[in-house]
């Protein structure tokens, strides 16, 4: 069943529910097509896909498969420069041609410098792919044709650009949440807390300088600002939010509840932040990154 809801929760509104999704881990919303979603299926069976919701303007136009043919895809990015999706899926990478559907290997696990074991996020940037393997706590860059090993830590999963250049990197801990800044070769704590326990999805808006957490095992969607400091809670009582994609334009957080089945649309606030001046268009800065 879908929903149109308004329910305000002090700094976002609950504006849509899109429900009767098989374990929705991520989500990629692209304007002229609307909010693709990764649809786990099933652990380890081949019955992963990936959903299209027809979704405008605050409307929900109905839901379709856009995708299928993988086991246990995860993170989903957009890749500009070749108009395609870029999908994580366990060992390797499918990409998903956008005007065919066509699904096809991007990367195989021989592409690795290790055999992957769980990968999970993925971030395109007009300078590399990230991509998060979350059991070799490693975080890999694909980058002049070739997969290196960029950075080691604790269970990594989601990836955000952020404007400095720097990658945002949530680790998946338990019991207090944790994402971590890297920036020129450097790795440090950039927030903490119950609130993100099992840290998930990340997104950096690059006009109001705000990063929005997921925490799967606390079942909560926070706002932090550019120091760590949380701005807000957009919402408690999830069961296991997954990752996250936020527009920068008209600020709607789209967050997949694994646990429940459920994709959730959220509006920020308008005032949560002022913008800056000019920015220039975000084409990089999530676990699915896309271009507005």
């Amino acid at each position: 069943m879908e929903v149109n809801v308004q329910v305000f929760t002090g700094i976002a509104t609950l504006i849509l529910t899109v429900s009767m999704l098989f374990n929705p881990e991520s989500a990629l919303y692209l304007p002229d097509y609307g909010i693709f979603v990764s649809e786990v299926g099933k652990p380890g069976v081949r019955d992963g896909r990936i959903i299209l919701i027809h979704f405008e303007d605050n409307n929900f136009g109905g839901k379709e498969v856009f995708a299928t043919g993988m086991i246990d895809p995860k993170g989903i990015t957009y890749d500009r420069s070749k108009r395609c999706l870029l999908v994580a899926d366990v060992d390797k990478v499918w990409k998903v041609d956008l005007r065919t559907r066509e699904v096809s290997i991007f990367l195989n696990p021989s592409d690795f410098p290790k055999k992957p074991s769980f990968l999970n996020d993925i971030l395109w940037t007009s300078k590399g792919v990230y991509i998060s393997d979350t059991n070799l706590n490693t975080v890999f860059v694909y980058e002049d044709g070739k997969v290196k090993t960029l950075l080691k830590l604790p269970k990594p999963n989601g990836l955000a650009l952020g404007n400095d250049g720097a990658l945002f990197i949530a680790s998946f801990s338990d019991p207090s949440g944790k994402v971590y800044k890297y920036k020129g070769g450097q790795l440090r704590l950039f927030a903490k807390g119950g609130e993100i326990n099992g840290t998930d999805g990340v997104f950096f808006d690059r006009r109001r300088d705000i990063l929005i957490v997921s925490g799967y095992w606390s079942g909560s969607v926070v706002v932090y600002d550019l120091h760590g400091n949380v701005l807000g809670i957009i919402r408690r009582k999830l069961r296991h939010p997954a990752d996250i994609y936020y527009d920068t334009k008209k600020m709607y957080v789209f967050i997949p509840d694994m646990g429940r089945g459920k994709l959730f649309v959220y509006k920020i606030r308008d005032d949560i932040r002022s913008q800056r001046g000019t920015v220039g268009n975000q084409e990089e800065g999530a676990c699915s990154c896309g271009c507005h």
